[in-house]
C-alpha cells in the first residue's frame, strides 16, 4: 500500500504560499512530506506556481480586500475589541497586508471576528485543535493601520458619549463579563491595564454610572488552579448598583455585537427590571 495522500486545503495553501510567500519546501516541512507533494497540491487547487525569480518577491494581493468604512462608531468599537482580544501585525515587514488574528475555544467569539472582518478581507481559519482552540485570522489592506498600535488609553478622538459606548462595547465583547451571581447582577472588567480601567471609570461617572474605582484583584505572581501564573497585577472594575447597571446595559445594548454578551446583557436587564 502507498503512503496516504497529504491533504492541504486551498485556503491554507493560499495563505502559506501566496500571502506568506513560503516555499514549497518550507510548507513540506510543516506537513512532513516532500516539496513535490506540495507542488502537486498547488496544481490540484489551480494555484499559480511561482517561477524561481519570484521566490522572494512581495506577495501579490490575490483576493479582494475592501477599504475600511471610515465609520467612527465602527472604528471605536474595533479599537476597544482590539485592545481586549486581538493580535494585529504586518504580515511582512514593509508589506501591504495587515493581519488580524485571534485564538479561542468559544464559537461565538470566532463568529464575531468573522462578522467584523469577513467583508473586508480573506479569512483563514485553522482548527479546532486538540485543546479545542480555533485560530482565525483575517488579511486586510492598509486602511486598517489604525489597529496596529495597542493603545493603553482611550484615544482622544473618542470624545462623545456614542463613541465611548461603542469603544466600551468592543472592550466588553472581548474582555467583559455580564451576569448574575449570588442573586446579584454585575458587569466586570478585569485587566492588567490599570490606567485604562481608570479612564473607563471616569467616563462612566460622566454619564451617570456609579461604580467603585478599579481595585487590585490578583497580584502578579499568582498561580491559579491550572498552574498558570499571572505575571502582572490584575485590576478589576465592576458595576454592581442595580440602577447604574440597568442604565449602562441599556446604553450598551445597541453597540454590543457578541452573541453571548448581548444575551447576558438582556438577561441582566430583565432580572433587574423584575426585582
Amino acid at each position: 500500500m502507498g503512503r496516504p495522500k497529504i491533504n492541504i486545503s486551498r485556503d491554507v495553501l493560499e495563505h502559506l504560499y501566496l500571502d506568506e510567500r513560503r516555499s514549497a519546501q518550507e510548507i513540506a516541512r510543516l506537513y512532513g512530506c516532500n516539496g513535490q507533494t506540495v507542488i502537486n497540491r498547488l496544481r490540484d487547487h489551480c494555484i499559480p506556481i511561482r517561477t524561481r525569480g519570484e521566490g522572494t518577491a512581495l506577495a501579490k494581493v490575490i483576493s479582494p480586500r475592501t477599504d475600511f468604512s471610515n465609520d467612527l462608531i465602527e472604528k471605536a468599537y474595533l479599537i476597544g475589541f482590539r485592545i481586549g482580544d486581538l493580535t494585529v501585525d504586518l504580515l511582512n515587514a514593509g508589506g501591504q497586508t495587515i493581519r488580524v488574528s485571534c485564538a479561542s475555544t468559544k464559537s461565538d467569539q470566532i463568529d464575531l471576528i468573522k462578522e467584523l472582518f469577513g467583508r473586508y478581507g480573506r479569512l483563514v481559519i485553522n482548527g479546532p485543535y486538540a485543546n479545542g482552540r480555533v485560530f482565525v485570522q483575517c488579511l486586510l489592506n492598509t486602511s486598517f493601520e489604525f489597529l496596529l498600535p495597542k493603545p493603553d488609553s482611550i484615544p482622544k478622538w473618542i470624545d462623545d458619549e456614542r463613541l465611548f459606548l461603542s469603544f466600551l462595547a468592543g472592550y466588553v465583547d472581548a474582555e467583559g463579563h455580564i451576569g448574575i451571581a449570588s442573586s446579584k447582577a454585575v458587569m466586570i472588567l478585569a485587566t492588567a491595564d490599570h490606567s485604562l480601567l481608570s479612564q473607563i471609570h471616569s467616563r462612566l461617572a460622566g454619564i451617570g454610572i456609579v461604580c467603585p474605582e478599579p481595585r487590585l484583584w490578583l497580584k502578579g505572581g499568582y498561580v491559579n488552579s491550572r498552574g498558570i501564573t499571572t505575571r502582572r497585577h490584575i485590576w478589576r472594575l465592576g458595576v454592581y448598583r442595580a440602577e447604574s447597571l440597568a442604565r449602562l446595559v441599556h446604553l450598551l445594548l445597541p453597540f454590543l455585537r457578541h452573541r453571548k454578551r448581548r444575551a447576558d446583557a438582556t438577561r441582566v436587564l430583565d432580572f433587574i427590571t423584575a426585582r
